[in-house]
């Protein structure tokens, strides 16, 4: 009953995103190129919500940004205009990543949930808040490394299949997000900076097991 209560919650947020976003915001109807890379995940890898994702563009925005909620996928104009293909194809992997893995639910159960791991944390130097913030970046930070694995993966396949991108395009795409060389980051004092750690751990390489 439980596991059913939790997928009709998702389908239902689904629903109700899809026509907030539409509602909204302000599309580029014109988004070929991104429905392009959008294509070689759908049709290449086995996905739960393959058939659902739709990529729109929002524009009258200065920000770089890409999101995915329910199965939106949005890009700001300004981020898609600073990636390549290869890289714009790694960014809508790792959304869809998000969405297979229905992290926008699970951050509304973290935002909610919070409060008490919060109460009762180890670290009472801390204030309620500062504890309350603290779980649910790390909780951000996990749902974030386990988007990156699962769009490495993909990413890696799509390679052997043949197609001009490779799973290091995750990091050059993240730099040109944040407008900075992160394999050159070298502040001490911000070594636990969750794009840093995610850059990192990118460099490595990940296994198959994502979980």
């Amino acid at each position: 009953m439980v596991i059913g209560f939790c997928r009709f919650v998702s389908i239902l947020f689904i629903f109700i995103s899809f026509n907030f976003v539409h509602a909204d915001y302000p599309w580029e109807i014109s988004r070929h190129r991104a429905i392009l890379q959008l294509n070689k995940i759908t049709e290449n890898i086995p996905l739960k919500f393959g058939s659902l994702y739709t990529v729109r563009i929002r524009r009258n925005t200065e920000v770089k940004n890409a999101f995915c909620i329910g199965n939106v996928i949005t890009i700001t104009e300004p981020l898609m205009t600073a990636l390549s293909d290869s890289e714009l194809l790694a960014v809508i992997a790792h959304e869809v990543a998000h969405g297979e893995k229905v992290h926008q639910v699970k951050r509304i159960g973290a935002i909610v949930g919070g409060a008490f791991p919060s109460i009762y944390h180890w670290n009472q130097d801390m204030t309620f808040m500062e504890r309350y913030a603290w779980y649910n970046e790390n909780v951000n930070g996990d749902h974030e490394i386990e988007a990156d694995c699962l769009a490495y993966n993909w990413l890696s396949i799509l390679n052997v299949l043949g197609y001009s991108v490779e799973p290091q395009d995750l990091n050059r795409a993240t730099n040109a997000l944040y407008d900075m060389d992160l394999a050159n980051f070298d502040v001490p004092e911000l070594q636990d900076f969750i794009p840093l750690i995610r850059y990192k751990n990118i460099e490595r390489g990940y296994g198959l097991h994502c979980d």
